[in-house]
C-alpha cells in the first residue's frame, strides 16, 4: 500500500492528552492510507505504554512508535520522525492538540492546485481553533522575507510539508526558534508557503505548567527583536547596496544562529526583556492589522474568484 502522508506526533509526558489526540485521529476517515508516527522523547510517565496500547487496539491503521532513550527535545524528535517517514507529505501534530477531520484531504487538494501555479510551494499551514474557543489566523500567502519581521507566519502544529523538502532541510534549531529558523531558510531559498483559511487543528491554548508544548517568552523576547533587526538590515542591504545574494544569505543565517545559541545571555536582563516585549507587542499589533487586510485581498481576489478551481 502506498502511503500518501505521514503524521508526526512528538510526545513528552503527555499521558493526559493521549486519549483526546488519538481519538481525533481514529475518528477521522481520511487516514487509512497514511502512517501515524509517534516519537516518545524519553517520557517518564506512562505515555509510551499508553501509545503502544493505542497501537495494538487499532490494527487497521498504520501506527509506528519511535523512542528516544533520553529526552532530546522537539527538533531532535521531529528529525527522527522525518527520517522514518515514508509519506509524500509530512504533517505535524502536537500530542496536546487534536486533528480535525478533513485536514489531510484539504491540504492535498490545496497542494495540488498550488503546484499548478508555482512548484515552489513547499509548506502549508491552516488556521487553528483553541480549546478555549479562541480562533487563530495567519497570513494566507507567505513568500516574502519582510513577513518574518512580525512572526513565523505558519503555526507550527498545522504544518504540512513536502517530504522531500523536510528531509532536505530538517530542523537545525531547538524550540522556540525551530519553526522560525526552518521557515527563514525556506524563504531565503525562494520557497513559498500557504495557510488554508480553515480551522483544521484544535490547539491547546491552556497556558499552564502542564502544557506539553509551552514556550517561555522571557527567554526569547530579546533574541527575536535582534533577529528581526538583522532581517531588516539584510533586506535594506539587498535593495540599496545590491549585495551578492548568496553571501548575504549565508551571513544572515550565521548571525541568527549565533543569536539563538547565545540566547541565555539575555534571559536574566529584566530591562532588555521588558523593552523587547514592548517592541514585539507593537510589531504584533501592526502585523494583525496588515494580516486582516492581506487575507481579505487573498480571500476575495484569489480564492473566491477561482472558487471552482479549488474544489
Amino acid at each position: 500500500m502506498s502511503i500518501n502522508a505521514s503524521i508526526l506526533i512528538p510526545v513528552y509526558n503527555g499521558v493526559k492528552y493521549i486519549d483526546s489526540c488519538c481519538s481525533s485521529l481514529i475518528n477521522s476517515n481520511e487516514l487509512l492510507e497514511s502512517e501515524i508516527i509517534f516519537i516518545d522523547d524519553g517520557s517518564i510517565d506512562n505515555s509510551l505504554e499508553k501509545i503502544n496500547l493505542f497501537k495494538d487496539a487499532n490494527k487497521s491503521h498504520n501506527i509506528i512508535v519511535l523512542k528516544n532513550e533520553k529526552n532530546r527535545g522537539l527538533s531532535f524528535s521531529l528529525n527522527k520522525g522525518i527520517k522514518a517517514a515514508l509519506g509524500n507529505y509530512i504533517f505535524r501534530l502536537d500530542i496536546d492538540d487534536c486533528w480535525v477531520d478533513g485536514r489531510l484531504n484539504s491540504s492535498l487538494k490545496y497542494f495540488k492546485r498550488l503546484n499548478k501555479i508555482n512548484e515552489n510551494y513547499a509548506l502549508l499551514g491552516t488556521f487553528m481553533k483553541g480549546k478555549s474557543g479562541k480562533k487563530y489566523i495567519s497570513p494566507i500567502q507567505v513568500s516574502n522575507l519582510y513577513q518574518l519581521i512580525f512572526t513565523s507566519c505558519v503555526f507550527h502544529p498545522t504544518w504540512c510539508i513536502k517530504s522531500s523538502i523536510a528531509k532536505k532541510y530538517t530542523y537545525e534549531m531547538e524550540s522556540p526558534f525551530d519553526d522560525y529558523y526552518f521557515i527563514l531558510r525556506l524563504i531565503l531559498d525562494n520557497y513559498q508557503m500557504f495557510n488554508i483559511p480553515e480551522y483544521l487543528v484544535i490547539y491547546n491554548d491552556n497556558y499552564t505548567k502542564d502544557r506539553i508544548t509551552v514556550r517561555s517568552s522571557s527567554s526569547r523576547n530579546v533574541n527575536f527583536v535582534i533577529i528581526k533587526f538583522l532581517i531588516i538590515k539584510f533586506i535594506i542591504k539587498r535593495i540599496l547596496f545590491n549585495y551578492k545574494k548568496h553571501f548575504c544569505k549565508k551571513n544572515l543565517l550565521k548571525q541568527i544562529r549565533k543569536i539563538i545559541i547565545t540566547k541565555a545571555e539575555f534571559k536574566s536582563n529584566f530591562f532588555l526583556s521588558k523593552i523587547s516585549q514592548i517592541i514585539n507587542t507593537i510589531l504584533y499589533k501592526i502585523y494583525f492589522c496588515v494580516l486582516y487586510l492581506c487575507n481579505y485581498y487573498y480571500y476575495r481576489k484569489i480564492l473566491k474568484e477561482n472558487d471552482n478551481e479549488w474544489k
